[in-house]
């Protein structure tokens, strides 16, 4: 009967609104988990940089996006655009969707070297499209990164609504559950990198889910 649709049409949930201002209401958590969970991006390299004692890195492409999963001694990491800047302790993860101009470094006395002269010297080894590299041993900081194409970040409605930064720490109660799990896979990664590719989604999922939580 009319009535009958009247009150279904009623009792229906509203659309979520994509990008926007996120409604996480109890009738549409499953259909954001859905969302989330099927979220899959094609790495373009996959990095393990161990760092000294005295370092600053510079970043400045604009068309990657890097998630990265810090161990070892804490560093600090500077984001202008949004003049964003935190200390970068172990087992944290910070995502930046957008890409974009960004310093990494332990001491602000040292001039920054550019990501890609330390990608020169870093020896890479190539298995199944991803790279892993060590360098500076002896070393105190070990930085795992996972580099995409921001464009297609970018265009994937959900990663668009998303803030340009995203910090996790393990301390965060939404985070302990998965985060120190997570930065034991990347060190058992080994030299080869196999794996690392669904790591790296597998992080840009929980990363996602626990921002919109």
């Amino acid at each position: 009967s009319i009535l009958r649709h009247d009150m279904a049409v009623a009792r229906s949930p509203p659309p979520i609104r994509l990008p926007g201002i996120w409604d996480r209401n109890a009738t549409h958590d499953e259909l954001l988990d859905e969302v989330v969970d099927s979220l899959s991006f094609k790495p373009i390299m996959h990095l393990q940089v161990r760092f000294g004692p005295h370092f600053s890195v510079r970043v400045d492409s604009r068309s990657r996006a890097p998630g990265y999963l810090a161990q070892g001694q804490p560093f600090r990491l500077r984001y202008p655009a949004t003049r964003w800047e935190a200390e970068i302790a172990p087992g944290d993860v910070v995502l930046l969707p957008r890409g974009g101009d960004h310093t990494i470094y332990n001491d602000a006395g040292v001039p920054p070297m550019a990501f890609r002269d330390v990608a020169s010297r870093l020896a890479v080894r190539q298995s199944r499209h991803s790279y892993l590299a060590v360098t500076g041993a002896p070393h105190q900081s070990t930085l795992f990164s996972s580099f995409f194409w921001s464009r297609e970040l970018a265009a994937h409605p959900l990663m668009a609504a998303l803030p340009p930064v995203l910090h996790l720490r393990p301390s965060d109660p939404a985070a302990a559950g998965w985060l120190p799990a997570m930065g034991g896979l990347l060190s058992g990664l080994g030299t080869a990198g196999i794996g690392a590719d669904e790591l790296a989604n597998v992080m840009i999922r929980h990363v996602v889910h626990t921002h919109l939580k």
